[in-house]
């Protein structure tokens, strides 16, 4: 259990960096921000659908996937919002700043969960499901994404296709 749990925290690091980079950035370089928020998001839905599934296997109760998978939907919500909007608006950073808040918080719920755990029988083989299934994954989430942004709003769309 030490090697996912050392591993999840290092998933942790890169998201920390992440966040602090694109808060970094401020009103310099909107579209380097967007873009590192993209990947961010991505990296998030890759790691945390991954670590859904390897949950159960490593013997975590089943209330926990349930948790994970509803602050996963929670967080990128909120920063998947932000997406939409003019990068330099109040209300981008205010999105930005509660999806902030929601993933330093659940990735402090992951860490204890994982703390609290007994040692599974293959630890190896969790660990090494658990990375496999999360850089599948990553393409796809970035695919996912890339849809999700390209669909119009429905104030986006015109009259006819919105009747």
């Amino acid at each position: 259990m030490q090697a996912l749990s050392n591993t999840v925290r290092d998933d942790h690091q890169t998201i920390r960096i992440y966040l602090d980079k694109i808060e970094g950035l401020k009103r310099e370089r909107p579209q380097l921000r967007c873009a590192a928020l993209r990947e961010l998001l991505a990296f998030v839905a890759a790691r945390d659908a991954a670590l859904a599934e390897v949950l159960p296997l490593a013997g975590a109760p089943q209330h926990a996937a349930q948790a994970l998978q509803a602050r996963r939907r929670a967080c990128r919500h909120a920063l998947f919002q932000g997406l939409r909007l003019e990068p330099n608006s109040p209300a981008w950073w205010s999105f930005f700043a509660e999806g902030r808040r929601r993933l330093l918080a659940g990735m402090r719920w992951e860490e204890m969960l994982l703390r609290r755990m007994d040692p599974p029988r293959d630890a190896e083989a969790l660990l090494d499901a658990y990375v496999d299934r999360r850089e599948r994954l990553l393409p796809h989430a970035r695919a996912q994404l890339q849809r999700l942004q390209s669909r119009p709003q429905p104030d986006e769309m015109p009259l006819r296709e919105a009747a």
